[in-house]
């Protein structure tokens, strides 16, 4: 998967519209794929919370492979996430795609479009070394 393209996956967001995931947009992207109900995807939550409301110019998106989008949506509000959480119920979109093997699981993509790198399991995303490959990210000439 590193060094690849991210793949294209249809996806939803919460309020049901559609979504594709693997559009370059230019700015980097972490993805990070989670549940509800996975101990170690609540832990990493504030981490990625803070990571989305900082300058870093890094977006995060969460994709959350519950079946009930409602517990997600709350979720979400109780937590107050303040980044897109789109939706891959039972991961029946991103498994193949993204080869994923479990939860939670992290893909680091370049502004063009390139996975740099791949993380499976919790991270501590404010701490090194976590921190520093969302840094790599940016590239040399973001300060």
């Amino acid at each position: 998967m590193e060094g690849s393209a991210l793949p294209r996956v249809a996806l939803r967001d919460l309020n049901g519209a559609g979504r594709t995931l693997g559009l370059a947009t230019g700015q980097p992207l972490l993805l990070n794929l989670w549940a509800t109900w996975c101990p170690p995807c609540r832990a990493e939550m504030p981490d990625l919370d803070l990571l989305a409301r900082s300058p870093a110019g890094i977006r995060v998106l969460g994709v959350a492979v519950d079946d009930d989008l409602n517990l997600v949506r709350e979720f979400v509000l109780q937590y107050r996430i303040g980044f897109d959480i789109w939706s891959d119920p039972g991961l029946r979109a991103c498994r193949e795609a993204l080869a994923v093997a479990g939860i939670p699981a992290t893909y680091l993509v370049a502004g063009d479009g390139r996975i740099r790198r791949v993380v499976s399991g919790e991270q501590r995303w404010n701490d090194s070394p976590a921190r520093d490959w969302v840094e790599a990210l940016r590239g040399p000439d973001r300060s």
